[in-house]
């Protein structure tokens, strides 16, 4: 295995069955994701989950994905990465649709994005040189930076998901 993904309960937050999967991970010095499932249920918290994620698993836990319309009837993910709202299909296929930003989303997911690059350039001397140079990265310096942060843990990604719905399971993967 080369990846651990540690699933949090989106209304019940981090458990101790979630806390026992990311020692094991460590144990086994595995890379680790987050993934908080279940975003379509009665009572899901996606702001405190996030805040205990980052008490519990470190700072470094970083949202790449934000639900927007969480609850009953969620069907909506912000990917922070491509910066675009997804609209998945509720009928179970998976199927989704990109869309641009709305804008009373803009604000916070510029300041995530950049957020992100910053993990991704701190990941690697020349994309540090070629941020501090630049003060931005292309798109496919951000996936191998990405890919590179998530390796070394220097970033523990989350993302969203109702395995329910078959929402956002093709994104994590």
């Amino acid at each position: 295995v080369d990846a651990a993904a540690v699933v949090i309960h989106a209304a019940n937050g981090v458990e101790v069955g979630t806390e026992q999967v990311w020692n094991y991970a460590n144990n086994y010095k595995l890379t680790k994701v987050l993934v908080v499932n279940g975003l379509d249920r009665e009572h899901s918290k996606f702001d405190e989950i996030l805040a205990q994620a980052k008490d519990h698993f470190g700072s470094n836990v970083f949202p790449m994905q934000l639900p927007v319309n969480a609850g009953p009837g969620f069907n909506q993910i912000i990917d922070v990465l491509r910066s675009e709202l997804i609209t998945y299909s509720t009928d179970g296929s998976g199927k989704f649709k990109e869309e641009e930003l709305p804008d009373e989303w803009k604000g916070q997911v510029k300041e995530l994005h950049q957020e992100l690059i910053e993990y991704v350039a701190e990941s690697d001397d020349t994309l540090l040189e070629k941020f501090f140079d630049q003060g931005n990265l292309s798109e496919e310096e951000m996936r191998e930076g990405l890919h590179h942060a998530i390796q070394n843990q220097i970033l523990i990604p989350l993302f969203c998901t109702s395995a329910n719905l078959n929402i956002g399971a093709a994104r994590l993967m």
